[in-house]
């Protein structure tokens, strides 16, 4: 079977939830046995060169398409005024368009996988193909900005949010009708689209873990934690300042000794926005995973957002630690108090962090159950082989 997967960015390094997403999903259908072909924007913010592209994606079939889709304030007021949606407008380019259609025609694929709402921008060089046309969400886009609208202490931020957010919903439930099918990361997302956009085929898909043949091993003495995301994701943004303004002081006050480590795209060691007591900011690291090992204890202080948190789950298959917020956590499948603590406000989660860091056995019980519950919900072989067989059913379903 032959899957032709449209994007809007090359997914190199793995660096991101986002990145790590896409390229999972491309390697794990062509270790199932489909023959995928990727066609994708190579963007100015998240450019990757043609030997890094022959080197990492060596399993599939690769065309790009260069366009600067860096966000500008010049650009946002200027879509204010236009009806369109800015976030999907960056998206758009006529010659590529072009390119895709005629990439369609030589590749007759079997299947045209658009990943994110961000591709389809591209969605008119597919319309007349008859083809199954199937759109991966990795979020539940409005919701995100709708979250932050809500949280935005700005009055101009909190109104320009509400307004992207508004658009952005026209928009994602309307595109959502274009397709054959949608497969959301998780059960809840799909809910959500199932319930504003019958009549389609879902298939919940989330991001698959390769099974991990390490351990972290927590030092006491030192009482650690971390947090690994892009600062050029808002709600990431957003909740790391709380963290280190709200939570961080209560922990210091209960275990003086704790250090907090920062690191992620977006943020340069150092970084004097994310200061406080006992914190390192270490910026972008060449391996999330070593970072991983050696941060101690995970803190998902997340407000707004989607999907899922791929670096939870991750840091989970590791035996690491985990306190999160509800949104944090959200569609992992994870439970509070067997896999990981679930804290909201500020009180709660120092005291999370605090009994993580002193209660070994309470450590060990929720690593050891957490790890267990990736490997077998999340196994990357398993994930794929079962959307590739979702994919053949629709090959006699043509794009209507």
């Amino acid at each position: 079977m032959k899957i032709l997967v449209v994007g809007s960015r090359v997914p190199w390094p793995l660096k991101d939830g986002g990145a790590i997403a896409i390229y999972r999903i491309l390697k794990g259908l062509s270790d199932a046995g489909a023959e995928v072909v990727f066609f994708s924007y190579n963007t100015r913010k998240h450019f990757v060169n043609e030997k890094d592209i022959a080197r990492y994606f060596s399993f599939c079939k690769v065309y790009t398409h260069y366009i600067d889709s860096t966000p500008s304030l010049f650009g946002a007021i200027q879509h204010i005024f236009s009806g369109q949606n800015y976030n999907m407008s960056r998206f758009y380019n006529s010659e590529a368009i072009h390119a895709l259609s005629r990439i369609v025609e030589q590749e007759s694929p079997d299947v045209i996988h658009f990943d994110s709402l961000y591709s389809t921008p591209l969605l008119s060089a597919v319309r007349d193909k008859n083809i199954p046309l199937v759109l991966r969400q990795h979020n539940v886009e409005f919701k995100i900005w709708e979250k932050l609208a809500a949280t935005a202490s700005n009055p101009l931020k909190k109104w320009y949010f509400r307004h992207l957010s508004s658009q952005l919903k026209t928009y994602e439930l309307a595109t959502l009708r274009e397709f054959t099918a949608v497969v959301p990361i998780t059960a809840e997302d799909k809910e959500l689209f199932a319930a504003a956009v019958p009549g389609l085929k879902y298939h919940t898909c989330s991001v698959g873990i390769p099974e991990a043949d390490v351990q972290t091993e927590f030092n006491s003495d030192l009482p650690s934690f971390f947090h690994i995301g892009s600062m050029e994701w808002m709600p990431n943004v957003q909740g790391v300042n709380w963290l280190l303004t709200e939570v961080w002081p209560l922990l210091k006050e209960k275990l003086p000794r704790a250090v907090l480590h920062l690191a992620g795209k977006g943020m340069q060691p150092g970084d004097p926005r994310f200061s406080g007591s006992d914190v390192f900011v270490h910026g972008e690291v060449a391996s999330a995973e070593d970072f991983m090992l050696d941060g101690g204890i995970m803190c998902i202080p997340l407000f707004s957002g989607g999907g899922v948190r791929v670096k939870m789950l991750e840091a989970m298959s590791l035996g690491i630690a985990v306190v999160s917020t509800e949104t944090g956590a959200s569609g992992a499948g994870a439970h509070h108090g067997t896999h990981f603590l679930l804290s909201s406000t500020a009180p709660e989660f120092a005291d999370s962090m605090f009994q993580l860091a002193t209660n070994s056995s309470l450590r060990e019980n929720l690593t050891t159950a957490a790890r267990k519950m990736v490997q077998s919900q999340y196994g990357l072989s398993t994930l794929s082989a079962n959307l590739l067989n979702f994919y053949k059913s629709l090959r006699n379903l043509p794009h209507s």
